[in-house]
């Protein structure tokens, strides 16, 4: 996603109107895409080496620099980003669960029966909202 973010400005603008830099869990990825959105928003030129010299650290400059090198293939880099988007989300949205699941069991262990509730229908109410739904 994010080479694909700076190779082509567009895929910044879709990917700022789907996705949070909280979705981004990697720190040295949420990073780069702040930096991307921020330079976005200012109406720069994206330029890979004016990217890296955003960063001091010498292995965040191999890291984009790897990130670049790594493209999608010709015709499909469409279906590449909205592939990502839809993995991010996915990903989200089992972090979420996962933190649930786990506040659930806490609620249980207290015999905290409206808080174990609560959480409850938080939890089917995404579970429910996101069964088979195409995300991008």
């Amino acid at each position: 996603l994010v080479s694909l973010m700076i190779e082509n400005p567009e895929y910044i603008d879709l990917a700022e109107e789907k996705l949070n830099i909280e979705d981004f869990h990697s720190a040295k990825i949420k990073e780069i895409v702040e930096v991307l959105f921020e330079k976005r928003s200012k109406g720069e030129v994206n330029k890979v080496d004016k990217l890296i010299s955003k960063f001091q650290d010498k292995s965040m400059h191999a890291f984009i620099t790897g990130i670049v090198n790594e493209t999608a293939p010709l015709g499909e880099k469409e279906k590449c980003f909205n592939d990502c988007i839809n993995w991010i989300r996915r990903e989200v949205i089992n972090f979420d669960l996962e933190k649930l699941r786990t506040e659930i069991s806490e609620a249980q262990t207290r015999h905290d029966d409206k808080e174990l509730l609560k959480l409850m229908q938080r939890y089917n109410s995404i579970v429910k909202n996101n069964r088979q739904k195409p995300t991008a």
